[in-house]
């Protein structure tokens, strides 16, 4: 999930909801996944790393990982 995020520049949502919505080529890119959870770390405008949240619903993981992403770009 993180290291969809980070490739994407954006939430790993962005991903699954490009599957979803019929892009099924997107399922091939190899090292990435479909799921809620992945958020990019951003300074400045720049992707400086990312998290990756599971264990809980989609909308549950994606919260978390949005908020430990926030504090990460606090700092």
């Amino acid at each position: 999930k993180a290291r969809t995020a980070a490739f994407l520049k954006a939430p790993s949502k962005l991903f699954e909801d490009m599957i979803n919505s019929g892009k099924l080529s997107m399922a091939t890119v190899p090292g990435l996944l479909p799921l809620e959870g992945g958020m990019p770390v951003l300074l400045d405008g720049e992707v400086i790393g990312a998290v990756g949240v599971s264990g809980g619903t989609d909308e549950n993981d994606q919260e978390i990982a949005t908020l430990i992403a926030k504090l990460f770009a606090e700092f």
